[in-house]
């Protein structure tokens, strides 16, 4: 089985115009059109069972009409995630929202939210989200569409994990994209999840390896963060590291299946 545990679809009367912005931004080939029919249809070529949908409120008071795309996107193998900005008036009624219409996670992207992670009003609505019982999955480490600015290093996902005790935090990108070996020290063998995105595009196998090895084997989960990483690209990443069958197991379902209660 495959669980896909970072992925992005767009509403179907703005996916074009974002993915054409975000492509001109990261220079990066998007592997399908960024709805969510491309996405189901990639993921039943290549055998995905189900994809985390990662929603990314940009703006404060945006939540809203995000989160009801969230919403309603919601089954035949889609797993969406709401989102929160900490700087909105709104930001905890939404919380709330999100957990009571049964959706069991929420995004943060400091860069593309434009917020320190460790922010005083960020880390109230991590505790929020936690005592409501969600999965919080944060953009680690250096994003390609903002090269000059690093608003979550590799160092901040402790004070998140000491700050909020019991607070499922998933920090994508092995802990810290393009900060790998600061990810290595910092984040791998904390109490917290990491994903396996755009690791093939960016982390060394060597490096890979080593942060494979010192994080709790039940506590990575596969991700791809599409459409801008390829599937097949990233399996093959994975499968040339030599790993076990059991933790590449763990790592393309078993924990994630763990993390969501199921699917």
């Amino acid at each position: 089985m495959l669980i896909d545990f970072h992925t992005h679809v767009f509403a179907p009367a703005i996916a074009q115009r974002a993915l054409a912005k975000l492509s001109a931004a990261s220079g990066l080939t998007p592997a399908y059109d960024g709805t969510v029919d491309g996405l189901l249809d990639a993921m039943k070529k290549r055998g995905i069972a189900a994809s985390v949908v990662l929603n990314i409120a940009v703006k404060p008071m945006q939540e809203t009409k995000l989160n009801d795309f969230a919403i309603s996107i919601c089954g035949k193998g889609l797993i969406p995630f709401g989102s929160a900005h900490p700087f909105s008036d709104i930001c905890h009624d939404e919380v709330d929202r999100i957990a009571d219409a049964g959706l069991v996670g929420i995004k943060f992207h400091p860069e593309y939210q434009e917020f320190d992670v460790t922010d005083g009003r960020a880390m109230e609505l991590y505790e929020h989200c936690a005592a409501r019982g969600l999965i919080m999955s944060f953009h680690a480490g250096w994003d390609i569409a903002y090269p000059n600015t690093l608003r979550f290093p590799p160092c901040a996902a402790k004070e998140l994990v000491r700050a909020v005790p019991g607070g499922k935090f998933v920090f994508a990108h092995m802990g810290g994209c393009c900060r790998y070996e600061e990810a290595l020290k910092e984040v791998a063998g904390i109490d917290a999840w990491i994903d396996t995105s755009m690791s093939s595009v960016y982390c060394p196998a060597p490096l890979m390896k080593e942060l494979l090895n010192k994080h709790d084997a039940n506590r990575v989960l596969w991700g791809t963060d599409g459409p801008w990483s390829d599937a097949d690209n990233d399996l093959r990443y994975l499968q040339s590291l030599g790993l076990s069958d059991d933790r590449c197991d763990n790592i393309f379902y078993k924990n994630a299946l763990e993390l969501l209660g199921g699917i």
